[in-house]
């Protein structure tokens, strides 16, 4: 499991930045929380990237990872990364 805190820090890259901006918005009033931006993954992390190896997934596809140290999100499209 994974525990979002007011130190979670949301990561993407610039493809993704919309998908983690409407994150930041959807999880603001639930948590009380405005989650950073950050540039690095790491501990207490939500982080959103593109793998183009995953094609055989599809546009909405999408991998999920979580840990106890954060979430990993891959994608091919930014639709996958939103569905994740």
């Amino acid at each position: 499991t994974f525990t979002v805190d007011q130190n979670t820090v949301i990561i993407a890259n610039g493809k993704l930045g919309k998908v983690a901006d409407q994150l930041r918005g959807y999880l603001a009033p639930s948590t009380g929380f405005t989650l950073p931006a950050g540039k690095e993954s790491g501990k207490n992390s939500i982080t959103f990237s593109i793998d183009p190896s995953l094609k055989h997934l599809g546009k909405e596809g999408y991998r999920l990872a979580v840990t106890s140290d954060g979430i990993r999100i891959v994608s091919t499209d930014a639709a996958g990364a939103f569905y994740g």
